[in-house]
C-alpha cells in the first residue's frame, strides 16, 4: 500500500511539516512544476558535522529537507482565519488538537441547530373541485374522447378499412406509402360495391385513419409552451392567441416562439421550448369509458364511513372518507 512522503518542492517547503505529506506521484509533479527547495543551510551542516540523515531517502537524487527551525510562520488565506480557541490566529501557525489542526476538524462540523420536532397534525381540507364541463379551456388542446369515426357516423366497413391499414403498418411493418395505397384500393372496392357513402367522405391517408380511430398517441399529448427564462407555461390555445412572442410574466424578457410562413403563405408559430404533458382528466375519462371498467371499480356504497380515528390504519385509498363522497 503506497505511503505518503514529505514533499521537497519550494511551495510545500513553506507549509508546516504535517501538511507536506503527499503521495509519491504528486510529490514528483510538485518538483517538476515548482522546483526543489533550498538546500540545508551551511550552519546546520557545520553544527552537526554531516548532513542530517534522520529522514528516509526515497532515491539517491532526493534533496534533503529543510529543518523546521528555518521555516517561516505558516500563512493561511483570509478564508481560513478563525477566532475560536484552539484554532489559528494571527500570532502563528494553527494549533494542534489531538495531533491534527483544529480548523480541519471544524470543516465537517455543522453549526446549524437541529430543527425542533413538529408533532402538530392538522386536518387536510380539500380545495373545491373546478367544474370542467363544456367550457373547459383545455378541451381545445386535446383530442375528443369518442373517436371521430364514430361521431361522424362512418359505416363499419369504412372503420374496418381504417383498422386494416393501421394494422398492416404497425404490426406487419408495411411502409406508409404502401399502406396508404392499400387503403385507397379497399375504399375504391367499397365504392364499386356501392357501400361507400358520400357523406361523410372517408379519409384516404394513414395518418388521418389513425386520428379517426382515436389511436394516434400524439393526439393526447399537449405541447405546453415554456418560457425559457421564467418557465411560465402556456397552453397551445394561449400561444396561438398571444399578441407578441414576449412572455407575459412581469419583468420577464423571455421569448416564447418564433414565427415563420409555410409554402401557402400561412403564418406558423414554433415554440422555443415545449413541455409535453397528458391531460389527467382526459385520461380518466377515456379509462372510465372502456368496456368492463365499471366492474373494476370497487363498490363502497355499503362500507362504513368516517373510520379515520386514532386507532384506524388506512391500508388503501378506499379507506379514505373522500372515496365515499
Amino acid at each position: 500500500m503506497p505511503t505518503d512522503i514529505s514533499c521537497d518542492c519550494k511551495k510545500c517547503a513553506r507549509l508546516p511539516p504535517f501538511l507536506r505529506y503527499i503521495s509519491r506521484d504528486l510529490a514528483r509533479k510538485h518538483l517538476r512544476k515548482n522546483g526543489p527547495a533550498l538546500l540545508v543551510p551551511a550552519r546546520a551542516i557545520e553544527s552537526d558535522g554531516t548532513a542530517s540523515s534522520s529522514a528516509p531517502q526515497s532515491s539517491s537524487n532526493r534533496l534533503p529537507t529543510m529543518p523546521d527551525d528555518d521555516l517561516e510562520p505558516f500563512d493561511l488565506p483570509d478564508s481560513t482565519e478563525f477566532d475560536d480557541p484552539g484554532t489559528r490566529n494571527e500570532d502563528g501557525p494553527p494549533q494542534l488538537h489531538n495531533g491534527r489542526p483544529a480548523f480541519i476538524e471544524r470543516e465537517n462540523v455543522s453549526t446549524t441547530p437541529a430543527p425542533a420536532p413538529d408533532d402538530r397534525y392538522e386536518e387536510v381540507i380539500m380545495p373545491p373541485c373546478p367544474d370542467y364541463g363544456r367550457d373547459d379551456p383545455f378541451d381545445d388542446d386535446v383530442a375528443p374522447i369518442v373517436p371521430p369515426a364514430f361521431t361522424r357516423g362512418e359505416p363499419t366497413a369504412v372503420r374496418l378499412a381504417y383498422l386494416q391499414a393501421v394494422y398492416n403498418n404497425v404490426f406487419c411493418n408495411i411502409p406508409v406509402s404502401t399502406t396508404t395505397d392499400n387503403l385507397n384500393m379497399t375504399l375504391n372496392a367499397l365504392d364499386a360495391a356501392g357501400a361507400l357513402p358520400l357523406v361523410p367522405p372517408p379519409v384516404r391517408t394513414l395518418t388521418s385513419a389513425k386520428k379517426h380511430l382515436g389511436i394516434d398517441p400524439d393526439a393526447w399529448i399537449i405541447p405546453y409552451t415554456v418560457c425559457p427564462r421564467c418557465w411560465k407555461l402556456y397552453t397551445p390555445h394561449e400561444t396561438e392567441n398571444l399578441a407578441s412572442p414576449a412572455c407575459l410574466y412581469p419583468g420577464c424578457v423571455g421569448t416564447l416562439y418564433t414565427e415563420s410562413k409555410d409554402a401557402k403563405g400561412r403564418s406558423k408559430r414554433r415554440a422555443v421550448k415545449i413541455l409535453p404533458q397528458v391531460s389527467l382528466l382526459q385520461s380518466l375519462r377515456r379509462m372510465v369509458r372502456r368496456k368492463g371498467f365499471r366492474k373494476l371499480v370497487r363498490d363502497s356504497r355499503g362500507a362504513a364511513r368516517n373510520m379515520d380515528d386514532d386507532d384506524f390504519v388506512m391500508k388503501d385509498m378506499h379507506d379514505g372518507s373522500l372515496w365515499h363522497e
